[in-house]
């Protein structure tokens, strides 16, 4: 069996109503040298019965049932470890992706050989079908990782959505995605690469983000703070990362952050009031009083403490290339 240029690992839980959606549309694409690795994250509806009349179809199709619910960064390692291709696209279940998606994706790392990931404009719909807006930026088609990097921490958001194409050793080097991060693991992943390649950028949508089921992690009526406090630790971590340590970092970019994150956080408690969430406020105060820096809900010794002091390049992988 030749090895494909592409791995599209398809990442899936418990949405076998959508799968097709995402799966036909993948599987039309014009460029047409790769695998797609399905990642069912142990789905207890009929996804694998809807995967294997795909696998039957086309031979480029691999479904993998993982044997318990390995939650977003567990699914996102395990497809790591089942790809072949020199590149990695990692996917989402339900939403639609334009015939030229690969092609446009493959071809930016091609003419980026400093880049590592590429990412592009998305349209995202709404409710029933109406488009809500397009996420573009004006980046060049070249971004300075470390440039990319410092404007993620100052703004405290992440303009990469998980939905992206990766050198697979270039993703296998900078480690595991973290499980301590079961639902942003991403945006630490991108953090941390950017601290040692460059990204490349593609200034029209390559897909659509569909609306996601009430009940969906993606879509809470009321913040949640377990979130809230993945993206604390994501920008306090990495911004100690980038320094060399937190004590190293100069002290007017840790007021940025910390008021940053505050004002966030701030915002969140002021949701949960106004909508009458005594419980999720209370929940939200007790967390960001502990907070340590203030304002955050991260306890930055241990979070820093379990990377080893390794703070250059992350987490490595053990994984052996399968390319």
């Amino acid at each position: 069996m030749s090895t494909p240029r592409v791995s599209v690992c398809l990442l899936t839980y418990n949405r076998a109503a959508v799968l097709p959606r995402s799966i036909e549309s993948i599987l039309n694409q014009d460029f047409q040298d790769f695998e797609l690795i399905i990642n069912d994250d142990c789905s207890p509806d009929n996804t694998a019965e809807v995967c294997q009349t795909y696998v039957e179809r086309d031979p480029r199709v691999k479904y993998f049932r993982n044997e318990r619910n390995l939650r977003y960064a567990g699914n996102q390692n395990a497809a790591m470890e089942r790809a072949r291709g020199n590149f990695l696209a990692y996917v989402h279940d339900g939403d639609v992706y334009y015939p030229f998606m690969l092609s446009e994706w493959v071809d930016a790392l091609t003419r980026q050989p400093t880049a590592a990931i590429v990412f592009n404009a998305v349209n995202v719909r709404a409710e029933h079908g109406i488009e809500a807006g397009t996420h573009v930026h004006h980046y060049e088609q070249l971004i300075p990782g470390k440039l990319l990097f410092d404007e993620m921490i100052a703004t405290s958001s992440s303009p990469i959505f998980g939905i992206v194409m990766l050198r697979t050793q270039a993703l296998r080097s900078a480690g595991k995605f973290d499980p301590k991060l079961p639902v942003l693991a991403d945006v630490d992943m991108w953090l941390r690469m950017l601290l040692e390649h460059d990204a490349a950028y593609v200034r029209k949508p390559l897909y659509e983000v569909m609306p996601r089921e009430v009940g969906h992690i993606n879509r809470q009526p009321i913040v949640n703070w377990a979130i809230q406090a993945e993206r604390d630790r994501i920008y306090v971590v990495n911004l100690a990362r980038r320094y060399g340590g937190w004590d190293r970092v100069p002290i007017a970019l840790r007021l940025r952050l910390i008021r940053k994150r505050l004002a966030e956080n701030g915002r969140a408690l002021m949701g949960c009031a106004l909508r009458g969430s005594f419980i999720k406020l209370a929940e939200g105060a007790h967390a960001l009083s502990a907070g340590k820096p203030f304002g955050t809900t991260v306890d930055l010794r241990s979070a820093i403490a379990e990377l080893s002091g390794n703070f250059a390049r992350g987490h490595k992988s053990t994984a052996a290339p399968k390319n």
